[in-house]
């Protein structure tokens, strides 16, 4: 039902598919391939959330279940039937383009794995008989604004990569700058997802194979061991090279490989990850810039992203201006299973660093603190530094806010 969000759906189809107690193992028929799913979605209202949104909301919902394995998707009939004292009247609905258009491009493919292009970048690579197939969209864009909501990308699928939109209508894509690289291509991506035809299915499925094992990185200040990894899809051995590049102030180490795989064949080297005491928590991106020599000398950048962060505890800010005074409040969350003592703070800039005890706060409890920065001035854009520092260890968290 629309109620499920299309992100959602994965998670629900895992624990019906053989993952959850019972369910479908036990009803599906037992094939050599295991039991099979058909999922049927529903359309949210056009008339309550608007024609695009629903457009956007189904074509996400046919992604996320074919992603997760469905067979089989069953979709509302595109059609609006009318009784007339004629008889019975069927007039196709707009949907029907979207519906046909789905139908073409992933009918048969086989899905492959996300692709990374960029932060906030959600893009799903299929294949069809050696043809690479990517869906993708921005799901930070506002759906309807029309002011800095789409992003420019620059990317390397292939020789003559097109676009087809959900309506049906393909058209070329421009080739970028030569100054960004031989061979790349501009792209614009908005909130309403867009199909690539024509991709390099072999190169689409190595860079959708680049990652590291764990993206977690405990906020401490000590190093962090990973495996990164990749796959060679070629029907040929490849060789090359790749560098990493981190965010300012981190130290990977080493930060640059050389690689020759067969087909088939799985990179995996360990480095080392390092970054800087003061670090903001949040989402992180390492970018891989490879140089291979396959059927034809590749070059491109693969982003790989982390999070930074406490695996046991969690910290919400929010910073309020009241007058000439700002006002701070703290939620700090215990995720563990033990008792955690802390040294909460908040910092104004140009401001006496203020400082809260978090001790002894139980596992799965939540505290406030509060500061008051009192006769300041707030210029525009002005963040609140907020985070915790534990009390005997190397763990701490940074995060800046804006002041509201």
């Amino acid at each position: 039902p629309p109620s499920v969000l299309p992100s959602q759906l994965p998670l629900y189809m895992n624990d019906l598919n053989g993952k959850g107690p019972g369910l479908l193992s036990d009803l599906a028929p037992k094939t050599s391939a295991g039991p099979t799913m058909s999922i049927s979605l529903e359309l949210l209202d056009a008339n309550q959330y608007g024609r695009e949104t629903q457009i956007r909301d189904l074509t996400e919902r046919v992604i996320y279940a074919l992603a997760a394995g469905a067979s089989r998707i069953d979709l509302p009939l595109p059609f609006t039937v009318t009784k007339t004292p004629a008889g019975i009247t069927k007039q196709p609905q707009e949907m029907l383009l979207i519906q046909r258009t789905l139908i073409s491009a992933l009918s048969g493919a086989t899905y492959m794995g996300k692709l990374p292009m960029a932060e906030g970048i959600e893009a799903f690579l299929f294949d069809r008989s050696g043809q690479g197939i990517v869906i993708l969209w921005d799901r930070s864009a506002v759906p309807g604004d029309k002011r800095g909501t789409v992003k420019q990308l620059t990317i390397d699928l292939g020789e003559q990569p097109a676009r087809l939109d959900l309506w049906g209508n393909v058209s070329p894509l421009l080739a970028a700058p030569a100054a960004q690289g031989a061979g790349k291509m501009l792209l614009s991506v908005g909130s309403m997802p867009t199909i690539l035809i024509n991709v390099d299915g072999q190169l689409a499925q190595l860079r959708a194979s680049v990652g590291i094992d764990n993206p977690l990185l405990e906020s401490s200040f000590e190093p962090h061991t990973r495996h990164v990894r990749f796959t060679n899809p070629y029907k040929q051995s490849i060789a090359g090279q790749f560098k990493l590049r981190a965010p300012k102030g981190w130290t990977l180490n080493p930060p640059t490989f050389t690689f020759n795989l067969n087909p088939g064949e799985v990179f995996d080297r360990e480095i080392t990850i390092e970054f800087p005491y003061n670090s903001f928590a949040g989402p992180k991106t390492l970018s891989a810039e490879f140089v291979v020599q396959a059927d034809r000398n590749i070059s491109f950048t693969s982003p790989i992203a982390v999070n930074l962060g406490l695996s046991d505890v969690g910290i919400q800010t929010l910073a309020l201006r009241d007058g000439k005074d700002v006002l701070v409040q703290q939620m700090i969350s215990n995720y563990g299973n033990k008792p955690i003592d802390y040294t909460a703070f908040a910092i104004f800039p140009g401001q006496a660093r203020q400082e809260r005890l978090v001790t002894n706060l139980g596992a799965g409890r939540t505290t406030l603190k509060r500061y008051k920065f009192t006769n300041v001035t707030v210029p525009e854009n002005t963040a609140i530094r907020s985070g915790l520092k534990e009390m005997v260890g190397t763990r701490v968290l940074n995060e800046e806010v804006p002041i509201q």
